[in-house]
């Protein structure tokens, strides 16, 4: 039987190595930029950059309860949001009226 990562359905891998962190997850500079001209708080930065970046690596938007810790941390180090108690908010309304940026 073929494994659930190699299925065309993309789930985030049970093991995932640093280097995969660094390639997929962190946010460029203009991503950056772009999030936060975007949002108001620092849990809709999170929330849009992790949606942003989960969307580019799996070709869709996961659910917040499927994205492992260790992808939220390592975004919010990426975005300098020390506060760990900042968590992943997302506001439907203004996410859907938000002009994503093409994910290639």
């Amino acid at each position: 039987m073929t494994s659930v990562e190699r299925t065309a359905y993309r789930v985030f891998p049970r093991l995932m190595t640093t280097l995969e962190l660094h390639l997929f997850f962190s946010p460029s500079q203009e991503e950056r930029a772009w999030a936060r001209e975007k949002t108001d708080t620092d849990e809709h930065l999170l929330a849009l950059t992790l949606a942003l970046k989960c969307f580019q690596r799996l070709g869709r938007f996961a659910k917040a309860r499927e994205v492992p810790v260790v992808v939220v941390e390592h975004v919010r180090r990426c975005l300098e949001l020390t506060d760990r108690g900042i968590a992943a908010l997302v506001d439907p309304a203004r996410l859907a009226a938000m002009d994503l940026p093409d994910p290639a």
